[in-house]
């Protein structure tokens, strides 16, 4: 099977890619392509399904049987696996023959949640992050989908502020993928829903068995 992504942010679009090489090797599918949709999650649903619809056009030279949507959360209140239904219904009533099959995952609250959710991936740039004990400590006490991302990872900068597309790609190129999931459980939907072997239950951490 062929994997398209369609992210919301420009950080996704040069980080993700980082993790191809990653995923292909432990897939039995493999990731061929990647863009970026600006979506807003609480735009109306119709906004939403024209942006993801375009997505999947702009990812048809790729030619993929399987399109991955990933929304932030943000502050909706909406549980996650409601929004991201709610988005994947609405696309199917839209889709084309010839269409992927399209599956959304809502990341558990931004992107950031994912970055800070590797610690090690985060140190490892010394010279532009500081992760402190006590920042460590409450990720690690709450998980990482469930901690401010954003405000931990700009108080971690050194020289200069948070460039959300320069340092996101920074971090996710020493991230693993077990290291996050151990500490996400909205990466691993997403890589159940990829059909990791490992992952084939979204509630499964492979750390705890």
């Amino acid at each position: 099977m062929r994997i398209g992504l369609i992210v919301d942010g420009e950080s996704e679009l040069a980080a993700m890619p980082k993790l191809f090489p990653i995923l292909n090797a432990t897939l039995e599918h493999h990731v061929v392509g990647i863009v970026q949709r600006a979506i807003q999650p609480k735009a109306p649903t119709s906004t939403i399904v024209l942006a993801c619809n375009g997505g999947v056009r702009a990812l048809k030279r790729t030619r993929p049987d399987r399109a991955i949507v990933l929304l932030d959360r943000e502050d909706l209140a909406e549980c996650p696996g409601s929004f991201a239904e709610r988005i994947r219904e609405g696309v199917a009533r839209v889709a084309r023959a010839g269409d992927p099959d399209v599956r959304v995952v809502v990341k558990d609250r931004t992107f950031e949640n994912w970055l800070i959710a590797d610690v090690m991936a985060v140190k490892g740039s010394p010279g532009r992050f500081n992760l402190t004990n006590a920042m460590e400590r409450q990720i690690a006490r709450a998980s990482a989908d469930h901690v401010d991302a954003d405000q931990i990872i700009r108080s971690a900068c050194i020289g200069g502020s948070y460039q959300k597309t320069k340092d996101s790609a920074r971090i996710m190129r020493h991230a693993s993928i077990d290291r996050i999931a151990a500490n996400s459980r909205s990466f691993r939907r997403f890589l159940r829903v990829l059909d990791h072997p490992d992952y084939r239950d979204q509630s499964r951490n492979p750390t705890q068995r």
